[in-house]
């Protein structure tokens, strides 16, 4: 009596627990030719076993990105509606402000009598009595009245634009941080497409359209906030652009503004294209480890291999995304507080790590404001010097690092639908690297020029 031994092992990739080996012992005792079939019969039932894990696995990846999915929109809504609700709310404020200052002036002023103010002033005598009138006092009294009114109306103006400026950023930097920590949701798409996603293919094709409508709820988001900020920034200037800005609900679009837009949905792409690399390199496993720690092992850093080996190629995919989410969620939080005087800085970078370009820009643009009135000199911004370790070092040039290397490795393997996501992401990513070094250079180069 014969006992044949199967074993199947299978490795399961995972982002928390790294992975998970599943062992399948089949025994059978069956002599001559029935050992042939109980080894089929075994295989077969491995391979049923298999697809059922791989079902479960992706169903339950499948519910919990459902349930991000749904806490987002959950976000959306509440934002939006608090958006719309501040919105009117500071509407009425000055236009309540604006018709009480009128009405007081209303009460008191005979405005039919307005053109009497542009006549020069005289008196009537009355030659039966020799007296004079009192109109020259009544002039000069309209004249006081219409004064205070506009004295009035300018207080109101003042103490709304105050209050609203003092509400509005602190509110707009809460809203921009929950974007900030929601883009921690992108990489859970191509994770859940783990169990389709090849070697040669990437992720699938799906996973990018279900990407779409999370940029575009991203882009929605950024136009409300957009909207909301050039409302208060007109109001800094003129009344009555405001007003009408207020009522038309539109946003001044300028060419640098929509660049700034459109970059920043480029930032949020490349985030996402990022999140999808580590779970490709997972699938090309363990060919990309072994020819990635064999090629550090003819390199001048041999100490090297057996941490890549320990943490394979997607391992430290992984690490170096993390690394960079958290600091920019940390140069964005570290100077957070309610009495914080770096508001504009720490909501730009808020901005820049959700993918909101433009908001970014628009308080960028005001810390240059607030930098001319102090000193002369234009230096970079607290954003781009940010931006420049956190988000051109640790995130752009590492993962295109890691990226040309994982390109290079599976090259052969690689079908045309695979090429094109590679690259796409390497292109995004340098783009995005050279869009904030080119002004940061510019500054270092003109300033080494003058010295």
């Amino acid at each position: 009596m014969a006992m044949i031994l199967v074993i199947v092992v299978m490795k399961l990739v995972s982002s928390i627990n790294g992975s998970c080996i599943i062992v399948i012992f089949f025994s059978c005792s069956v002599p001559g030719l029935a050992q042939k079939e109980c080894q089929l019969e075994g295989c077969v039932e491995a391979m049923e076993e298999w697809t059922v894990a791989s079902i479960v696995l992706a169903a339950v990846l499948g519910l919990l990105c459902l349930c991000c999915q749904l806490m987002c929109c959950c976000i959306c809504t509440k934002v939006a509606v608090q958006e719309e609700d501040m919105t009117k709310d500071d509407r009425e404020f000055l236009v309540q402000a604006r018709g009480q200052a009128q009405e007081r002036a209303a009460q008191t002023t005979p405005w039919a009598f307005d053109h009497q103010l542009d006549q020069p002033q005289q008196t009537d005598a009355c030659f039966s009595c020799g007296t004079t009138s009192n109109r020259k006092k009544d002039v000069e009294g309209l004249s006081q009245v219409l004064e205070t009114a506009a004295a009035d109306q300018r207080v109101a103006w003042t103490k709304a634009k105050e209050q609203i400026n003092k509400n509005m950023h602190p509110e707009v930097g809460r809203k921009l941080r929950c974007e900030m920590r929601l883009m921690w949701l992108l990489p859970l798409l191509p994770l859940v497409a783990a169990p389709w996603t090849t070697c040669a293919g990437g992720s699938p094709t799906w996973v990018y359209l279900l990407y779409i409508p999370v940029l575009l709820r991203s882009k929605y988001i950024e136009y409300q906030l957009l909207q909301q900020l050039e409302v208060c920034d007109e109001m800094q200037q003129d009344l009555e652009t405001a007003g009408k800005q207020l009522l038309s609900c539109e946003v001044p679009w300028s060419l640098k503004l929509i660049f700034e837009f459109c970059i920043g949905a480029f930032e949020h792409f490349d985030w996402f294209t990022d999140g999808a690399m580590p779970v490709q390199a997972a699938v090309c496993d363990p060919k990309a480890t072994d020819i990635w720690a064999t090629t550090f092992e003819a390199s001048w850093f041999p100490i090297w291999v057996p941490l890549i080996r320990g943490l394979h190629f997607w391992g430290v995919l992984v690490i170096a995304l993390v690394s960079a989410g958290l600091a920019q969620q940390f140069a964005a939080t570290i100077r957070l507080g309610s009495d914080s005087p770096f508001v504009p800085q720490d909501n730009a970078l808020a901005a820049d790590a959700a993918g909101l370009g433009s908001i970014a820009f628009w308080y960028e643009r005001q810390e240059q404001l607030i930098r001319q009135e102090q000193i002369s000199t234009q230096a970079p911004t607290s954003r781009r010097l940010a931006t420049c370790l956190s988000k051109v070092i640790m995130e752009n040039l590492v993962q295109l690092f890691l990226q040309a290397s994982l390109y290079g490795i599976i090259f052969d393997d690689l079908d045309r639908s695979g090429h094109w996501k590679v690259l796409a992401s390497m292109f995004v990513g340098l783009a995005m690297a050279l869009n904030k070094l080119m002004p940061v250079w510019g500054f270092f180069r003109n300033h080494a020029q003058v010295v």
